[in-house]
């Protein structure tokens, strides 16, 4: 919906808020709130209300609600003591006092319809020169400039598809904790679900109808992925233990759930995609050897426990990651990132031992389900994605199915012939400095991966508070903030990291590193392996130094930025990292050198590696690390002072930074999630 009211227009599906002098992208969540207002305008309106039809029943608090009222009002420059907008009801909620009106849009947004074209086989899919020639159409003809957002995952040709319906969306059940994951029984009377209990990931059963949920997982590990077996007796899931990789499943008898028994052990700590025939009695999944090895597609006969290695790809990097077997075709859907951030979708033929490709995205998809038709997917849109999308392989085009004030993610379909289901959800993490979360940089989504530059004098971080992931910089004296545009929306950061001199920041990227200027704000250089990179970091004030894994081991390469000139290190170190004053280099056996001086084995850090970044630095030439083990604990060690815990939580450290007697990292503050369904 487009509205109007007041100086304003608001797109509701590109979160936009435009007016005279300017087009802002609002918040997700306050997004969700205007569009309410707009829809019940001169109406007082309850928290409660609110809390159904805003957040969806989720349990938060009043001062949640507070902030987001504040930012749209924000927003809406609506801070006078005499409102213009949202107004304050005494004793009962709110009002949205503006006159509001609904703007037809031209037909080429009111369609909302994402076409894509790929006639050559070597072309870039989508193709992004006929991208750039109609965002200029439609900055003409549509007079703001929320239409970038819109398009900014999906590309276009000259070719006009008939509108579809869009579904109704609503949550299947209304739980206050946390539910995702979830898989419909084939006569949708039941959902199986994940939720996090008692420090475990558990698989729960419910009737919708009823609410009251019950246990089917084992204990003493995390329960994934339920998948229900055609006659909806049985249930497949994956469970994940301290060095346990487990299929489980769980039959039922007359409604009641038997005691979970194990059908086969993964290998390593592999978060596998999987689908079930149940006539055939066969697993279709993918697996990899470990955590940094690609994943391989395989077909498991449970009849004669047999496992075989599926005609597929080369996996490269991070491999063939998903499959996904249509029901009723039995055809198997296999998504493969062949270049790094990039995914390309292919079809597996099983009876002739071939495969095929369908799609190729210029942007990586981590979830996706055939339509019911079997002549596309449904997936998310780029990341970070608040939309569900539908592309037809046969017609090369794609549509926006749903778009959701939350991120979405884990879709699934319901069998009835033309509805899905997805996860909603929207995580808010925050910047703490010493312990302390400073309101004053932090929003109410993800702030996260802070890095404090050399001198202390200033943070550099990743947010999601214009719908996208962004490098923002802030002055930590006199707490202005300025942001970086990243040259693309759709990647995800794995980590940040000044230079010695402070002035460039260097990312690293599921689509390769970046590095920035953080005073001209804008891009220096960009290396894109043909890897996913690892461990990026400075080792001189313009040399960087990166790791990829090649044929099983680790090869670290040093590039200057200026120069670009790029060549590989001694074959012995894996990753390297360093300050003004040392270097320390990690070998093949993870051992620590600083100087080429070995550390003291008494220095026991975690694996070095954690999501691409590397969780050891080095701040002059004292060494700080993630403990082993428990990694709740960060350990400082120098040479003449040995080893001494700088700070233990109550959860486990994902990133921290160091600089003089700061200490940052990022805390987990709020996290929602619900099971949607659409309604066509």
């Amino acid at each position: 919906m487009h509205w109007k009211f007041g100086d304003f227009e608001f797109n509701e599906n590109t979160n936009t808020l435009s007016s005279v002098n300017q087009t802002i992208l609002l918040e997700p969540k306050t997004s969700a709130l205007l569009s309410y207002f707009c829809r019940h305008p001169q109406q007082d309106i309850s928290r409660d209300m609110l809390l159904e039809c805003v957040w969806h029943g989720q349990i938060v608090t009043d001062g949640a609600i507070n902030r987001v009222i504040l930012k749209l009002r924000k927003a809406l420059l609506d801070d006078e003591k005499i409102k213009a907008y949202v107004i304050t009801v005494p004793k009962v909620g709110y009002r949205f006092i503006a006159q509001v009106s609904q703007v037809t849009i031209p037909p080429v947004l009111a369609n909302n319809e994402n076409v894509f074209v790929n006639e050559q086989a070597d072309q870039t899919f989508p193709p992004k020169k006929p991208l750039n020639v109609l965002r200029v159409v439609i900055l003409l003809l549509a007079m703001f400039l929320s239409a970038i957002f819109l398009y900014q995952t999906t590309h276009h040709e000259d070719v006009v598809a008939k509108p579809i319906i869009l579904p109704i969306i609503s949550p299947i059940i209304r739980l206050a904790e946390n539910q995702f994951g979830a898989s419909m029984s084939h006569n949708n009377k039941l959902l199986a679900y994940s939720t996090r209990k008692d420090k475990e990931v558990a698989i729960y059963v419910v009737d919708p109808n009823e609410q009251n949920p019950y246990k089917i997982s084992m204990d003493g590990g995390d329960a994934y992925n339920a998948h229900w077996s055609e006659d909806d007796n049985e249930i497949i899931y994956l469970f994940h233990g301290t060095g346990l990789c487990q299929f489980h499943r769980v039959t039922f008898i007359d409604g009641v759930a038997n005691k979970p028994e194990v059908i086969y052990e993964c290998t390593g700590d592999s978060f596998t995609s999987f689908s079930y025939d149940q006539l055939q009695q066969k697993l279709y999944f993918v697996e990899s050897k470990t955590p940094l090895t690609p994943y391989y597609a395989y077909e498991l006969d449970l009849k004669q426990n047999n496992k075989r290695r599926l005609s597929q790809p080369v996996a490269l990097g991070k491999g063939n990651h998903l499959i996904q077997r249509h029901e009723k075709s039995g055809r198997l859907l296999l998504l493969s990132d062949q270049n790094p951030g990039k995914t390309t979708v292919y079809e597996l033929d099983i009876d002739n031992n071939t495969f095929a490709t369908l799609i190729p995205f210029d942007y990586a998809i981590t979830s996706a389900v055939w339509n019911h038709q079997a002549d596309g997917m449904v997936h998310p849109a780029q990341h970070p994605s608040y939309r569900l999308m539908i592309s037809y392989f046969d017609k090369r085009k794609a549509q926006t199915l749903v778009a959701d004030s939350n991120r979405i993610s884990q879709v699934r379909t319901i069998d009835n012939g033309k509805d899905y289901l997805f996860t909603s959800f929207m995580n808010n993490r925050d910047i703490e400095i010493n312990n302390s979360i400073d309101q004053s940089y932090n929003s109410s989504v993800m702030d996260y991966l802070p890095q404090l530059s050399r001198d202390g004098s200033e943070l550099a971080f990743i947010s999601k508070r214009t719908g996208y992931s962004k490098i923002w910089i802030v002055d930590l004296v006199s707490k202005k903030l300025r942001s970086i545009e990243p040259p693309d929306k759709g990647r995800t950061f794995y980590s940040l990291q000044w230079s010695f001199d402070n002035r460039y920041v260097l990312a690293n990227t599921d689509s390769g590193i970046i590095v920035f200027d953080s005073q001209s704000l804008s891009v220096v250089t960009m290396i894109n392996p043909s890897l996913p990179t690892y461990a990026a970091g400075w080792l001189a004030n313009d040399e960087i130094g990166y790791s990829l894994y090649q044929e099983g081991r680790w090869q670290l390469y040093q590039q200057n930025i200026k120069t670009n000139i790029n060549k590989s290190l001694e074959q012995h170190w894996a990753f390297a990292v360093a300050s003004p004053k040392g270097r320390l280099f990690i070998d093949q056996s993870m051992a620590i050198y600083l100087d080429h001086r070995l550390v003291s084995a008494e220095l026991r850090c975690a694996y070095p590696i954690s999501r691409m970044a590397l969780s050891v630095q080095l701040k002059g030439n004292v060494i700080y690390c993630v403990a082993g083990q428990e990694k709740k604990t960060i350990l400082k060690y120098s040479e003449r002072l040995g080893i001494e815990k700088i700070r233990t939580g109550s959860s486990q450290i994902r990133r921290f930074s160091v600089a003089g007697d700061k200490l940052a990292t990022s805390k987990l503050t709020s996290s929602t999630s619900d099971i949607i369904r659409t309604n066509f």
